[in-house]
């Protein structure tokens, strides 16, 4: 595979700001309350829809996907010994599993925000502090998407100058 090969395959995979909003339990429409899902010995909140499998493939950052996996072996194409890659690769890397780690936080607090929603009065958790953890985790997965996005873009700058050398 060429650099240009390389180059053009990277800049397909996307980076979407989606807050990590699969991990949300599902409510009841009516009730306002958790959807539960499961055996009867083994019970779990219903989650709300992983994006579809096509766009995963895609899509750098979701914790769900082998986008992350796909982008790294491309990157294993460029020379090994150069050290501006090594570096991105490192960062690329370090975000990912932050995102990783961010997505199993944001998977427990929803958990969390179901179980109180089943004890108590859903106004009651507007003070409770739980929308403020919901807010800093969206922003926290912003924060990762964007420096991907700059990880990204470093990469391809430095193919561009591979290609231009």
């Amino acid at each position: 595979m060429t650099l240009t090969e390389i180059k053009q395959n990277l800049n397909s995979f996307q980076l979407i700001q989606c807050g990590l909003s699969h991990e949300a339990v599902q409510l009841d429409s009516k009730t306002n309350l958790p959807i539960m899902t499961g055996a009867i010995d083994k019970q779990f909140y219903k989650r709300v829809a992983l994006c579809n499998l096509k766009d995963r493939k895609q899509r750098l950052g979701c914790a769900h996907s082998s986008a992350n996996d796909k982008f790294n072996k491309l990157i294993d194409r460029l020379p090994e010994n150069d050290e501006v890659i090594k570096k991105l690769k490192k960062e690329f890397n370090d975000v990912v599993l932050q995102i990783y780690m961010l997505d199993h936080k944001k998977g427990d607090l929803e958990k969390k925000y179901a179980e109180l929603l089943v004890l108590c009065d859903s106004s009651i958790l507007t003070s409770s502090g739980i929308q403020k953890e919901f807010d800093s985790c969206k922003l926290t997965h912003k924060k990762y998407i964007n420096q991907l996005s700059y990880i990204k873009s470093g990469i391809i700058e430095r193919i561009d100058e591979m290609i231009s050398s």
